[in-house]
């Protein structure tokens, strides 16, 4: 699986394999709504939709992180 940059260009991006996910991943790994992007107060949030494999954040499983850009 290639790594992509995915402009954050409106406040709710869904992740998943569904053909209605605003970023479409094509593996079994992940569930057809897995997670969901949100911008909230100036903050991006990474908030996991009850996924079965769940989400990680640096190698760390989480229910809900806020991302900040790398330096």
């Amino acid at each position: 699986m290639a790594d992509a940059v995915v402009p954050l260009m409106i406040n709710r991006i869904l992740v998943g394999r569904s053909e209605l996910a605003d970023v479409r991943i094509d593996s079994a790994f992940v569930s057809r709504y897995h997670s969901l992007i949100v911008r909230e107060n100036g903050c991006d949030l990474l908030i996991d939709l009850g996924s079965t494999n769940g989400v990680l954040v640096n190698g760390k499983r989480v229910v809900r992180a806020q991302l900040k850009h790398p330096i």
